[in-house]
């Protein structure tokens, strides 16, 4: 019952902590000290999208991490 809030909700939705414990070597605590990690994506423009759309979308990937662009398709 420690992973319940108040409410009976599970304070960590994803249980990342026990997945983190279950998985937890070596190697994963190397792939932590060197994050980010290089995440390849490729970008697909949608109808309608601007300039000013893409560089927000440019802002959010780079945000979230994603920091190797792979391709652009337009």
């Amino acid at each position: 019952m420690g992973n319940l809030n108040c409410s009976g909700q599970i304070k960590d939705e994803f249980l990342t902590d026990l997945y983190d414990k279950l998985h937890d070597s070596e190697r994963q605590q190397h792939f932590k000290f060197i994050r980010p990690m290089p995440a390849g994506v490729v970008y697909i423009q949608h109808p309608g999208e601007g300039e000013k759309e893409m560089r927000e979308h440019f802002r959010l990937m780079k945000e979230l991490g994603f920091n190797s662009l792979k391709q652009i398709l337009l």
